[in-house]
């Protein structure tokens, strides 16, 4: 199936990341919404689905819940390059304020929080179209039963269990201790921070680990490499389930 039409025809968010990453990494979204989206779509180039008459097939319903997760799931994505593309999200400029220092800290804690959230969340979504395809028993617009389509998948295959235990921790949790310090090597200088790797927040529990020296640098990663490895373990998820779940239960 020829991706030029998504190219072509996709609204402005999907043309950009199509081009950005999709086109390479993600390539069964385009089959997807040539097979999905596009026939809901009102007009080509355009993200509006035409509106159902009172009273519509619940199969176009179920047809447009998963236009709108597929489309979702590209949008969550999307919002996770952007932050890598800055390359100041995971660094910050040294400076002799303390103050001014742990502010720009935090602003890259928040960067790391958002790009772990916008991976875990691709994921919701994901998990909750997969189930809805094999299982129409799903209604539409019911909060209640995307928990239970999303709940049911992983309990059947959840190879990614790790990032959503590790979202669960950045969300509900205390904050996640960390280690900073110079970039070697970098010109202009810059700091950035530590955190505990995916498998390894629950093992660092007590901030008091990382500050009197008993936690080891091993169990530590930056987070331009932390979310580096999410990102390649998402998309190369997202791809093989699309290929061989999706898309032939779509045509």
């Amino acid at each position: 199936m020829s991706s030029h039409t998504l190219a072509r025809d996709g609204d402005d968010f999907e043309k950009a990341y199509w081009a950005a990453f999709a086109s390479a990494d993600f390539t069964s979204y385009a089959d997807v919404w040539e097979l999905v989206v596009k026939p809901l779509r009102e007009d080509p180039g355009r993200v509006e689905l035409r509106d159902s008459d009172e009273g519509a097939e619940e199969d176009t319903e179920k047809r447009i819940v998963v236009a709108e997760l597929n489309y979702s799931t590209l949008l969550h994505l999307g919002r996770v390059w952007e932050i890598r593309q800055s390359p100041e999200s995971f660094l910050a400029e040294p400076t002799p304020s303390p103050i001014a220092l742990a502010r720009r800290l935090n602003r890259l804690y928040g960067a790391f929080t958002s790009a772990i959230i916008g991976l875990s969340s691709a994921t919701d979504t994901a998990d909750e179209l997969l189930e809805r395809m094999v299982n129409a028993r799903y209604e539409p617009w019911s909060e209640k039963a995307s928990d239970a389509a999303r709940r049911e998948w992983r309990r059947k295959t959840n190879p990614l269990a790790n990032l959503h235990r590790y979202r669960n921790r950045l969300v509900h949790g205390p904050a996640l201790p960390s280690r900073h310090g110079l970039v070697a090597g970098m010109e202009p200088r810059r700091v950035t921070v530590a955190f505990p790797k995916l498998g390894l927040q629950t093992e660092h529990l007590d901030w008091r680990d990382v500050q009197h020296g008993r936690a080891q640098p091993s169990d530590f990663d930056a987070p331009s490499d932390l979310v580096a490895e999410v990102w390649t373990s998402v998309l190369e998820y997202l791809e093989s389930q699309w290929r061989s779940t999706l898309v032939p239960l779509m045509r």
